[in-house]
């Protein structure tokens, strides 16, 4: 399961954490909008690359990328 964030100013751009991951703090800020929770990223977010992802969030706890 992930909860996906929205950059307010350019929605495009995308955050993505686990459910069971502590929330980065820049996501506490106003420029960030939750988008809800998903347990299938790819198609639901197009873009996604979830090898990216895994190995990202891995290291750092979330994971940021823009839409096409």
């Amino acid at each position: 399961m992930f909860n996906v964030f929205h950059q307010r100013k350019d929605p495009s751009i995308v955050c993505v954490i686990p459910d069971v991951g502590i929330m980065p703090t820049f996501l506490r800020e106003e420029g960030w909008r939750y988008g809800g929770r998903t347990d299938r990223v790819k198609g639901v977010l197009s873009e996604f690359d979830h090898a990216a992802a895994k190995a990202v969030i891995q290291r750092t706890g979330f994971y940021v990328y823009a839409e096409q």
